[in-house]
């Protein structure tokens, strides 16, 4: 499962739903298609790092 990886001074998260769960996606295009979309978006400013990576699962960088 691929993921939003954010990094932001050293510290790593990772896009979260509504749910407050990881918002994970079958594969790595799907996940590039929507980092692509939130980047695109006015209502969201990136002062930090973000990339698709494949989800490690908690506790985990």
């Amino acid at each position: 499962m691929y993921g939003i990886k954010v990094t932001s001074n050293g510290i790593v998260g990772w896009i979260v739903g509504k749910d407050a769960d990881i918002w994970l996606f079958k594969d790595k295009a799907s996940a590039a298609a929507e980092l692509k979309r939130l980047k695109s978006d006015d209502r969201y400013s990136w002062n930090c790092e973000a990339v698709v990576a494949e989800f490690p699962g908690w506790g985990k960088k």
